[in-house]
């Protein structure tokens, strides 16, 4: 699936998405939803120094922030990072 979204500061729009599927023809999602949409200028990498961890074992963050042209961000950045795990 793509999706363009405009390359505007600030836009405001109606996503419509529907979906059937092959193996279950009766059903079906027909969903329209308001959206927001807000261009970052930069681009946040989140990476671990390792692909899976044991229970108890220290995670390793390396957070690298990159401007659109992929280079890196030498201002001080005022966003926050909302990190979830499960």
């Amino acid at each position: 699936m793509e999706l363009f979204v405009p390359p505007v500061p600030q836009s405001r729009g109606r996503l419509h998405l529907k979906v059937q599927f092959d193996e279950h023809s009766d059903y079906s999602i027909n969903s329209v939803k308001e959206v927001h949409f807000q261009h970052d200028p930069y681009i946040t990498l989140i990476q671990t120094d390792k692909p899976v961890y044991k229970p108890g074992q220290e995670v390793k963050f390396r957070i690298l922030t990159l401007t659109h042209q992929l280079m890196p961000v030498t201002d001080p950045v005022s966003e926050s990072v909302k990190i979830v795990y499960t």
